[in-house]
């Protein structure tokens, strides 16, 4: 696995095999430790004192892998013993890491791989790299488009679409005047390699008080003319959170309500990833990581 799979094994595992785990399993604490570290290493904000709550929880990692495999630990797991100490000094590590610096080495692996000689490969893949931004100005290819639709239908007025929109605008507490007239109503929709469709899940807040995320099922999707995006959805009851499959079960009783949100002030930005069992129970995971 390359090192953006191993991140997203590790943070859905929970859903993937959970429910074939029988609780207290002494293996699967391992694993829900080992997620816990990786959440607090991979979070963008932290606060003082979590820098001590990372080093608690390395230490109980630890102490299950000496417990359970009754052997000495590796020299990877001694380095984890300096990640709060650093986090102290510097704050979030996920700031310190070089994954989306060593994802460019892509393209360049691929061209190494094809090309028969290797006499000076150094100046082969730079001579490759630079013939291909020349190709670009010539050719004039700009980026990619960050937007990419669906099949869309076109509305003159939001209220053909969305007959109550000033009542959900009242609500809100926005100013959404862009939406309006002459938009654009969608099942699919990607932004910057991110999609989202109807039905989706998604996290539009977090409740401090009761430390909750708040869920929203997708019912509609608008753009406007400025592709701003305008999600309407309906909320979705959390009843806990399930600390054997790390994550949140839902509430089943129906929510009828409906709310808008911009895609931009959604708390999590990707879609949520959810998963329904076999006794028909549904369970929601966050990444954490957006």
């Amino acid at each position: 696995m390359s090192a953006s799979e191993m991140k997203c094994f590790i943070l859905c595992l929970g859903l993937l095999i959970g429910d074939l785990i029988p609780r207290g399993n002494c293996f699967w604490q391992l694993y829900i430790k080992l997620k816990e570290v990786v959440l607090l290493v991979l979070a963008k904000h932290v606060t003082i004192a979590d820098h001590i709550l990372l080093e608690s929880l390395i230490e109980e990692h630890h102490a299950i892998i000496i417990n359970t495999f009754r052997e000495s630990l590796k020299p990877k797991h001694h380095f984890m013993v300096y990640y709060p100490f650093i986090m102290k000094q510097v704050g979030p590590l996920v700031n310190m890491w070089s994954m989306r610096f060593e994802s460019k080495h892509r393209v360049a692996k691929g061209n190494a791989n094809v090309v028969a000689s290797r006499i000076d490969i150094c100046k082969t893949l730079a001579v490759k790299n630079q013939l291909k931004l020349c190709n670009r100005f010539i050719c004039k290819i700009g980026f990619k488009k960050s937007i990419q639709k669906g099949k869309s239908t076109f509305y003159e007025k939001i209220d053909n679409v969305v007959p109550n929109f000033n009542e959900l605008v009242m609500r809100c507490g926005q100013s959404l005047t862009e939406f309006m007239d002459n938009i654009v109503s969608v099942k699919r929709v990607t932004v910057q390699s991110t999609t989202y469709q109807i039905q989706d899940i998604i996290c539009t807040d977090f409740d401090c008080e009761i430390s909750m995320p708040v869920f929203g099922c997708i019912t509609k999707i608008i753009i406007s003319k400025a592709d701003q995006i305008l999600f309407l959805y309906k909320k979705v009851m959390v009843s806990y959170f399930d600390s054997h499959f790390q994550a949140y079960k839902l509430d089943e009783s129906e929510n009828n309500q409906e709310n808008i949100i911009v895609q931009c002030d959604v708390y999590q930005y990707s879609p949520v990833l959810c998963s329904i069992l076999l006794d028909k129970s549904a369970y929601a995971c966050l990444s954490g990581l957006d």
